[in-house]
């Protein structure tokens, strides 16, 4: 999926990735074991809500908020708590 400015397109596996500071295979591993919203598929594509993926961040890091033109914040590791 090409960058997007628009905050309120649909994310795909590596702008969450992106978004979340870690690996588009480790996104689908937390999917797999249900300790990351699941996406919305798209076909079979798969798409998160960006606003869904940063209130996720937040309840786990504490650390997410928008910054930057795409809203993409580099650096927040997603730490799951359980």
């Amino acid at each position: 999926m090409a960058a997007n400015n628009d905050p309120d397109s649909p994310l795909d596996t590596n702008g969450v990735a992106k978004l979340c500071g870690c690996s588009p295979s480790h996104i689908r591993n937390l999917v797999r074991l249900k300790r990351f919203p699941a996406p919305a598929k798209l076909g079979a594509l798969p798409r998160w809500d960006r606003k869904v993926v940063l209130a996720f961040i937040a309840a786990n890091t504490g650390r997410a908020r928008e910054s930057g033109p795409t809203g993409d914040r580099a650096g927040v590791v997603v730490e799951v708590r359980g």
